[in-house]
């Protein structure tokens, strides 16, 4: 039995600070701790440097007002690193088409997609005129041109509520993804949602357990965003409840893992990765 931990991919935005959503729980305020590649110059520029640090990129940025990220200008330049080795990880936000699928797919390794499943989620979160369908259906056209996606879902991203995430794992029954990985509503001043109470531990553990049920071949993963009030006692429920995948967990969530029997194995790398790419990593047990 094993658990791995993850180490973030280096993250950039082809937007720099700015976002048309805003949406209430970020703000903008997360692009501001991104690497500012506003150009495509400045992506090669940027990925060579991640890229000889051993480190992999996280493509992101701010979406437009339909929650699309813009990055037609920027898919050449992704183009060329990742064809010297970088390995490449985006957020690309709704996407529309297949057309839009296949231009996407010869610039990234992989894709992170949001879920949500709840149409008053995506109007007072998010603000789009979109719907959990419109979710399922951008998974199933990167799916339908080859390119791996791991699906995200964000506990308590009502704020602090659960309103349709339970929704968004049945949903994930038709697309059967190899990583699904959970995130939990981190408060963070001077969004409007910055004092909002997340989820109770026990509460994410609920939704992990109804996942670890219905997506029986599904490696379950905890993501980067989880606020810092409990983080031991959701780390710890999450390796009870069938959590195999974890980004930067404290060192008692790992002594405890090998206490209960497992191996615990180091990633340099973001938890969303699909299996195929793991033996183009450096990995330290």
């Amino acid at each position: 039995m094993r658990i791995k931990c993850y180490h973030p991919f280096t993250p950039v935005s082809v937007t720099g600070p700015e976002c048309e959503l805003s949406c209430a729980h970020c703000g903008g305020h997360y692009l501001e701790h991104m690497i500012d590649v506003r150009g495509p110059s400045q992506l090669i520029s940027a990925g060579g440097r991640i890229r000889g640090k051993g480190q992999g990129i996280l493509l992101s940025g701010g979406f437009t007002a339909e929650g699309v990220l813009p990055l037609s200008p920027f898919l050449r330049a992704a183009a060329e690193l990742r064809a010297t080795g970088c390995l490449i990880n985006a957020h690309v936000g709704l996407v529309s088409s297949e057309t839009e699928a296949i231009k996407i797919k010869g610039a990234v390794d992989f894709v992170s997609a949001e879920i949500v499943g709840s149409v008053r989620t995506i109007r007072e979160v998010f603000g789009l005129r979109a719907t959990p369908r419109d979710y399922i259906e951008t998974i199933k056209r990167l799916q339908g041109v080859g390119i791996r996606v791991v699906p995200h879902i964000t506990a308590g991203i009502q704020y602090g509520k659960l309103l349709g995430e339970r929704s968004a794992i049945r949903a994930l029954g038709e697309l059967k993804p190899q990583v699904l990985v959970f995130n939990v509503l981190r408060p963070t001043p001077g969004t409007r949602m910055g004092k909002v109470r997340p989820p109770p531990p026990e509460v994410v553990g609920e939704l992990i357990e109804l996942a670890r049920r219905l997506l029986p071949q599904t490696e379950l993963a905890l993501g980067c965003m989880r606020p810092a009030h409990g983080r031991r006692e959701l780390e710890a429920l999450a390796l009870r409840k069938g959590v195999s995948r974890f980004a930067l967990p404290l060192r008692e969530t790992t002594e405890l893992a090998r206490s209960m029997g497992y191996t615990v194995e180091e990633v340099e790398a973001c938890c969303a990765l699909p299996t195929e790419f793991e033996d183009r990593l450096n990995r330290v047990v």
